[in-house]
């Protein structure tokens, strides 16, 4: 039957411009890391990877809380302290607090404590610049920090050459 047939998805890209076929590349691991789970929707479903247990338990409960904007809003599953770091204020911006959020990991914490040979860090910082209307905690690394990983929030000819 026709409801077996397993279909695949095709890009084809004219080679005449390297640098657009390396940008269209870039754009689609970006994506695809989405897809598999840097969003602040994926948040609360992180689980324990040796155990399999859930980091946020369950059952999620709607809760408000202050977005990285100041705005507030209610949030069903809002991640534990086991995967996101609660708010910090921040500098003031034309008399306004902006908060942010950091994914806390203890994967993600010792990564970032490596990357940056600073030990005290506890956990890698979610850009507190809206990116989209819905996302209260942010679904991108912070671009002041991680300029050149993949998953920054704006894409930047001088990063991720390699891939």
């Amino acid at each position: 039957s026709h409801y077996s047939t397993t279909i695949l998805p095709m890009i084809q890209l004219s080679r005449d411009n390297e640098a657009v076929v390396a940008n269209v590349i870039e754009v689609a691991i970006h994506e695809l890391l989405h897809v598999l789970g840097l969003t602040s929707d994926s948040l609360p479903f992180f689980r324990n990877p040796l155990s399999g247990k859930p980091l946020t338990p369950r059952p999620f409960r709607m809760r408000e809380t202050t977005c990285t904007d100041g705005r507030k809003a209610w949030i069903l599953g809002e991640p534990s302290k086991f995967v996101m770091g609660r708010r910090r204020p921040v500098q003031k911006e034309n008399d306004e607090t902006k908060y942010y959020f950091e994914v806390r990991t203890p994967l993600v914490t010792q990564v970032v404590q490596n990357h940056f040979n600073c030990s005290t860090l506890t956990g890698a910082r979610l850009e507190n610049q809206p990116t989209s209307e819905v996302d209260c905690f942010g679904s991108h690394w912070e671009e002041r920090m991680h300029y050149s990983e993949i998953m920054s929030a704006y894409l930047n000819n001088l990063k991720n050459n390699n891939v």
